[in-house]
């Protein structure tokens, strides 16, 4: 505070001193880059008072204001007069020295200098809050407009929003620490009992409570931080779209190393439960240094307010913290010296209410992602593991091939997982059992909601549990491998005797450790009385649940016409604020794993496109054209809830597979759809398996023919998922197009096109076969309607889409060899001369030091003489000057062979260079070794042979780099001159200067 005021004041005399010195100065010195530099010198001063003033307003209490001197002598507006005299000034001088410049035949006039105005201050209130600053606060506020309520009291009133039935931005969410500040005097009531309050308030009167008789809507606000980004809402969506990969992902370090803790570490006690480790990345995690206790204690006092305004959730709390308890999942810490521990981790705990849930309704998480005062969180030092799962799509592919279907969970799966007693202490909490006595310390004993690894550390344990008792319980053992979806059962079979037996196999494994299924749902009759019997004098519907509408992970199906039907819950008013926010939140609710609906899908696509390409931010209003579409598009997709699709495909393991797969494209869009052909004797039945759509590129725009071919590498990774779930031989798997250029390039070999063709040509010829390729009209192939688009509608009653092309119930579909040709995007040969320059390869390049690559090399030579008989071999230890010496003629050689092989093979020849070579002038001759050197009429001279004829080396070798740097050294990093002297005595460099 102190260091602010003093600064203040120098900031003060230091105005005041320049604004005296310009008043002094003389009229030869006012030139315009001295007045300029005037202004912006007074304008940084300014800017710093300025910064500094509301600092300290911010940091001092409105009662320490009236002693401190700072205040007491409003040096503030003292600044300001001084600031505001000086610019005026400073600005009249500009204008008096800038001349008009009167343009011909015009009339021109001056205008007088504008004074630096100071205006009164307005004094308005000053709060000091801490905030969240985010892109987006929330939507328009009302969604939607309001009538004005007719109240005469408030008429004449300052309404803090005088116009709040309009829905407008939102720039500043308070919260309750600022309301009791901005209170002031006033209170008026409406005279209807339930009619809104108006409080008086420092912004201006505020309305509460119901203004509008319209019936209640079904939007519920929330104010909720996040440290998430908007282009999240549509991660899911996303997810479910995104084309399936033809190559297994590869694990990371990281899972490497979670899967080998497990397997070196995890045991299983006398219940056959499993006991695991957590799985941190470091032996000493950071998150025990953390002190998160105090944290902990902080958001448990917040829970407890919350408690106690929801009695009912505080019942439902209480008693599935009981039953942890109960049920010796979690156990209270007795000991003082155990509970002074430092280095234990306490996590805070909150309530996750799920309504649609028939057993749980409240589930408790713990956040694990609390961060300690180190800013290290217990998921910060975990290992998360690998995705241990297979794909959601891969899962409901098999189950709908069963005419009888099982559907079951795990209960709790997370606490059926012991947690070793050496971990438990990073996951405590804080509890009291009953109101007004002590809180309790807990430690968890088993995995919990929250913890990062705690998905893969439960499915890791049943799927262990698999292989472990795949030999008592083969069946139930290969459908845990592959048929649960996190906890979710989905399997089946051909008869009702196999599910029966999958029951009783299912429920005996995973008994054996120490968990336990619940929910049984299914199709079969014998089934489902078998489940009955099986668990008399138990809770039927926890055990079975007998319910017509399943949600089966995330889809409806009705279970007593064994079909799935679409919701689509998301109703709109014609006077609702439509947003980009909005729009893409609606879309984000059409749940399609399968792609039964793409057609309708795509269409959603290409609107979110136009959406991107308007440039709108999140919580702008749409134009009209796009408000007009969205609604249409809306209406249509009230009737989704008209589409109902067969669960079971129709097809069972006596038929003979086959499996078909349509691509097409537009200028917008392009598909790819897969049907499953299923014959048995005479009757052959034709299903939709599954379906994929990509949007066209926003950048940058592609021809229909390369479009048609990303759908053929579309239909081609689509396939090959198919046949990875399916196991359909590849003899059974037939690809149809509508497109004669890209059956033409699939003809061709891929070399033969441009590097765009060539590369998905190839890579769709490594799935299927040129021959498994066929031409297909445009009206038969069903593809083309997802590439377009439908709605609802006209998808209802579009059997092309649903049962494919008739001439798939045929025998003979395949059509008959057919050669495309085309020109289009083939790779043009180009014939070019073109000179090799080779690269220096040798050895030396390795080395930055000429007396280390000759030392290298000498004692290379040395290990060589050891191939020589003993009594020819001479060998000295010690490299000596004349073997360096003969090391350095050889790296002579070899580069002069590198670099001059036309002007060797000249003086060879015919004794002498052509004038053309750039070596003409040295008049160069070869030595007794092959040496390149200087010729001429020196040799007269008395000074030694090298002297006299240096060996003539290139300017751009690594050798000679290496020569020059050791020059630089041996002469004393001496000057140019001085260095080309002592190198000219051995070496001549082309071009060395």
């Amino acid at each position: 505070m102190d260091d602010l005021m003093n600064k203040q004041r120098e900031i003060a005399e230091q105005i005041n001193k320049n604004y005296n010195n310009y008043k002094k100065s003389p009229k030869e010195r006012l030139t315009n880059a001295y007045i300029e530099t005037r202004c912006e010198n007074l304008q940084v001063l300014w800017e710093k008072f300025m910064d500094s003033h509301f600092k300290l307003i911010c940091l001092t209490k409105s009662t320490d204001k009236s002693t401190l001197k700072y205040f007491q002598e409003d040096l503030y507006s003292t600044v300001e007069d001084t600031y505001c005299q000086y610019k005026s000034k400073l600005k009249e001088e500009m204008e008096a020295r800038t001349k008009i410049t009167k343009e011909s035949g015009r009339p021109t006039s001056e205008s007088s200098p504008m004074p630096e105005v100071k205006l009164p201050r307005i004094q308005l209130p000053v709060f000091s809050v801490h905030a969240f600053v985010l892109s987006s606060l929330t939507s328009f506020l009302p969604s939607s407009k309001t009538s004005i309520i007719n109240w005469p009291d408030i008429e004449n009133l300052p309404l803090a929003d005088p116009k709040y039935g309009l829905p407008g931005k939102i720039d500043m969410i308070l919260g309750v620490d600022v309301h009791s500040m901005i209170i002031s005097d006033g209170l008026l009531k409406h005279p209807s009992q339930s009619g809104p309050i108006a409080q008086n308030t420092k912004l201006g009167w505020i309305l509460s409570g119901k203004v509008s008789n319209r019936g209640n809507s079904n939007t519920r606000v929330v104010s909720l931080h996040l440290q998430v980004k908007e282009d999240q809402l549509l991660k899911q969506f996303w997810e479910i779209e995104r084309e399936p990969d033809m190559i297994g992902k590869k694990l990371t370090k990281e899972e490497i190393r979670c899967e080998e803790i497990f397997e070196q570490t995890t045991v299983r006690n006398n219940e056959g439960r499993y006991k695991v480790r957590l799985p941190f990345k470091k032996s000493d995690p950071e998150c025990k240094y953390g002190k998160s206790r105090d944290i902990a204690k902080k958001r448990y006092q917040m829970l407890e307010r919350k408690l106690q305004k929801n009695l009912e959730l505080k019942e439902e709390y209480s008693r599935v913290i009981e039953d942890y308890v109960m049920q010796n999942h979690m156990e209270v810490i007795k000991s003082e010296s155990e509970v002074d521990n430092p280095y234990a981790v306490y996590l805070p705990h909150h309530a996750f209410v799920r309504e649609e849930k028939e057993t749980t309704k409240v589930r408790v998480v713990f956040d694990a992602s609390c961060k300690g005062v180190n800013n290290i969180s217990v998921n910060d030092t975990l290992l998360v593991g690998p995705r241990l799962q297979q794909d959601l799509r891969h899962i409901l592919m098999r189950w709908i091939a069963h005419s009888f279907c099982v559907v079951a969970d795990l209960q709790q799966m997370y606490r059926q997982v012991l947690v070793d007693e050496r971990d438990a202490d990073f996951q405590r909490i804080l509890w009291c059992p009953e109101p007004g006595k002590p809180i309790q310390h807990f430690r968890i004993l088993r995995l919990t909601f929250g913890t990062a690894c705690a998905p893969y550390l439960a499915v890791k344990s049943f799927q262990q549990l698999a292989k472990d008792e795949r030999e008592r319980y083969p069946l139930a053992a290969k459908i845990t491998l592959q048929d649960y979806y996190v906890d979710d059962l989905l399997t089946g079979g051909d008869t009702e005797d196999e599910v029966v037996e999958i029951y009783n196999q299912m429920t005996k494994l995973m008994k054996c450790g120490g968990f336990q299924l619940q929910k049984w749902c299914t199709n079969s009759r014998k089934l489902s009385d078998h489940i009955v019997q099986e668990n008399q004098g138990q809770y039927q519907s926890f055990v079975f649940k007998d319910n017509n509408i399943v949600k089966v992970l995330g889809i409806s199906w009705v279970k007593a016409s064994d079909n799935f039907e679409y919701t689509y819950n998301c109703p709109e008013t014609e006077d609702q604020i439509i947003t980009k926010r909005k729009v893409l939140s609606d879309i984000a609710r059409l749940y399609d794993p399968m792609g039964w609906i793409a057609p309708v899908i795509v269409v959603a696509k290409m609107f979110i496109q136009k959406l991107w390409k308007s440039g709108l931010n999140w919580d702008d209003i749409l134009l009209p054209d796009l408000q007009k579409e969205w609604r249409k598009f809306k209406s249509e997709l009230i009737k989704i809830t008209d589409i109902v699709i067969p669960r079971w495909m129709g097809i069972s393991r006596r038929h003979i597979f086959e499996l078909h797969v349509f691509a097409d494209a537009s200028q917008k869009a392009y598909s790819a759809i897969v049907y499953l052909k299923g014959k048995l004797g005479n009757h052959v039945q034709v299903t939709l398996v599954t379906a994929k759509t990509k949007v066209a590129p926003v950048e940058k725009e592609i021809s229909i023919p390369r479009m048609e071919l990303c759908a053929a590498l579309l239909a081609t990774k689509l396939i090959h998922e198919v046949v990875q779930v399916m196991k359909i031989p590849k003899d059974k798997l037939f690809a149809w197009l509508d497109s004669t250029v890209v059956l033409a390039w699939l003809s061709g070999e891929p070399s033969r096109w441009t590097t765009f063709v060539s590369n998905r040509v190839s890579e769709i010829l490594t799935i299927l076969d040129r021959e498994q390729w066929n031409h297909v009209s445009t009206d038969q192939n069903p593809a083309d309607c997802a590439s377009r688009g439908l709605s609802v509608t006209d998808l209802i009653q579009h059997n092309l889409w649903w049962t494919g092309p008739d001439f798939l119930r045929k025998d003979n579909h395949v059509n008959a060899s057919m050669n495309f040709t085309t020109n289009e995007e083939e790779r043009h040969i180009k014939t070019l001369a073109a000179v090799v320059v080779l690269k220096e390869e040798f050895i030396w390049i390795r080395f930055s030091n000429l007396s280390k690559l000759l030392r290298v090399l000498s004692y290379c030579k040395k290990f060589l003489m050891l191939r020589v008989p003993k009594k020819q071999r001479v060998i000295n230890r010690i490299v000596t000057a004349e073997e360096m010496q003969n090391i350095m003629q050889i790296c002579v050689k070899k580069t002069q062979e590198l670099h001059f092989s036309q002007e060797l093979q000249q003086l060879k020849s015919q004794g002498y260079v052509v004038k053309r070579s750039p070596l003409h002038t040295l008049n160069p001759f070869l030595d007794r070794n092959g040496l390149l050197r200087v010729g001429g009429r020196i040799n007269k001279s008395h000074e030694d042979f090298d002297k006299r004829h240096p060996f003539i080396i290139p300017s751009d070798s690594h050798i000679t780099k290496l020569i020059v740097l050791d020059a630089h050294h041996r002469t004393l990093h001496g000057g140019p001159q001085l260095m080309l002297n002592y190198l000219r005595a051995k070496f001549w460099i082309i071009r060395a200067r």
